[in-house]
C-alpha cells in the first residue's frame, strides 16, 4: 500500500499537524509505504521527519494558492511513485475540495484530517478527533453523503506511550505541587514566558511549593530566554524537544498550555489543565472541553494577564476537588486508542 501525507509546519502553523501525522503514519508503517509532502516554510519539520524515517517531497512556498499547491504535489506524486497512490492523506486548513479535486485523478482515496468545518471537501474519510454536539451536521453540505466520518475524541490522534501511560497513571489527588508548562512546538503568542512570570510571582506566595518542568518546541523563537528565566527560578527546569510527552504528563498535577491535539493528550492521562488559546482553531474545542469540565479555559492569549494564570492556580492549589472532578472527568473521555481505530476504518474504507 502507498500513502502520501500532505501537510506542513511553520513558526505560524505549529507543529500540530505534522505531530498528529506521525502518530498516524507509525501506526500504518508495518502496513503501507509512506511518504510526506511538505513545504518549506520557516519553521518545517522536514529534517525532523527524515529522521523518523520517512522520505519527503519538498514543496517551495505556494503562498496560499491551493492551485499552485495542488500542481507541485500532482507533479510530485506522478515522478516519484511508479505504484497506485491508495491513499492520500491532507491535514491542512488551507487546503479543500478544490485542491483534493485535483489531487483525485492521480490517487485512489483521499483522507481529509480536519476539526474547523469551514469548507467543503471531496474525501472518502474524514476524521475530526474533537467532540462537538450534533458532530456530524458541522460537515453536512461539506462532504459527500459517501464519506465515511471519524469523529471525536475516540479517534483521537495520541501516540502509543500515551496508551501505555494510562494504565500506569496512578489516581490524581488534587493537590497541586508538579506543574506542566507546555505551548506546543511554536508558542508564536509569547505564553511560555508569561506563564514563566506568573509562576515566578506565585512561588513567592506559596514559598516555593511548587516544582515546574517546561517543555519548548524545536520552534520556539524564544527558547533562549525560556531557558534563562528557567535557570533563574526556583524548582524549575526546561526541557527542549522530547519524545514522551507521556511521561511528563503521567508525573504533572496540573498543566498549563494551549489548545488542540494537547487537550486529549492531557485528557488520557488525567492531567487537569489551565488552557490559553492561542490560535482562532482552538476556540470552538477549548469551547466545548471546558463545558465538560475536562479543562479551565481562561481565554485569549491577548486577553489573559500574568496575574490571571497565577490566581487560576492558586485557586486549585487551594481547592483540590476542583481538580480531581476534572481529572476524572478527562480520564473518562479519552481511552489513547483513537489511531488504531484510524487505521482500522482506513484499511477497509
Amino acid at each position: 500500500m502507498k500513502i502520501y501525507i500532505r501537510a506542513d509546519a511553520s513558526v505560524e502553523i505549529g507543529s500540530g499537524h505534522i505531530i498528529r501525522c506521525l502518530t498516524l503514519a507509525d501506526r500504518l508503517k508495518p502496513k503501507a509505504d509512506i511518504a510526506f509532502i511538505c513545504q518549506e516554510l520557516q519553521g518545517n519539520l522536514i529534517s525532523y521527519i527524515r529522521s523518523r524515517g520517512y522520505s519527503v517531497g519538498v514543496l517551495p512556498p505556494t503562498q496560499g494558492s491551493w492551485q499552485t499547491d495542488a500542481e507541485f504535489t500532482m507533479a510530485y506524486v506522478s515522478n516519484h511513485s511508479s505504484l497506485t497512490v491508495d491513499w492520500l492523506i491532507v491535514d491542512h486548513y488551507g487546503l479543500d475540495a478544490r485542491f483534493e479535486a485535483m489531487l483525485n485523478r492521480h490517487v485512489k482515496r483521499v483522507m481529509v484530517i480536519d476539526d474547523l468545518a469551514d469548507r467543503p471537501h471531496q474525501c472518502d474519510l474524514l476524521l475530526d478527533q474533537n467532540p462537538y454536539e450534533n458532530g456530524e451536521k458541522r460537515y453536512l453540505g461539506l462532504v459527500k453523503s459517501s464519506t465515511t466520518l471519524l469523529l471525536g475524541p475516540e479517534y483521537a490522534l495520541l501516540k502509543p506511550e500515551f496508551t501505555g501511560a494510562k494504565t500506569h497513571v496512578s489516581r490524581r489527588s488534587g493537590e497541586v505541587r508538579n506543574v506542566l508548562v507546555s505551548f506546543g512546538g511554536a508558542d508564536h503568542t509569547g505564553e511560555t514566558v508569561k506563564t514563566l512570570q506568573s509562576l515566578e510571582q506565585l512561588q513567592q506566595i506559596v514559598e516555593d511549593k511548587l516544582c515546574i518542568k517546561v517543555l519548548i518546541g524545536k520552534i520556539n523563537a524564544q527558547a533562549e530566554r525560556i531557558h534563562t528565566m528557567c535557570a533563574r527560578l526556583n524548582n524549575t527546569e526546561c526541557y527542549g524537544h522530547v519524545e514522551d510527552v507521556a511521561s511528563f504528563m503521567k508525573e504533572a498535577d496540573l498543566a498549563i498550555g494551549s489548545g488542540g491535539t494537547t487537550t486529549w493528550e492531557r485528557c488520557c492521562l488525567g492531567l487537569p489543565a489551565i488552557v490559553i488559546i492561542t490560535a482562532d482553531n482552538q476556540m470552538e474545542l477549548s469551547e466545548y472541553a471546558a463545558r465538560l469540565g475536562v479543562i479551565t479555559l481562561l481565554g485569549r492569549a491577548e486577553q489573559v494577564q500574568i496575574g490571571h494564570i497565577r490566581d487560576k492556580v492558586l485557586e486549585f492549589m487551594r481547592n483540590t476537588q476542583q481538580m480531581t472532578m476534572m481529572s476524572e472527568k478527562g480520564f473518562q473521555l479519552v481511552d489513547g486508542l483513537g489511531a488504531d481505530r484510524t487505521v482500522e476504518e482506513l484499511l477497509i474504507c
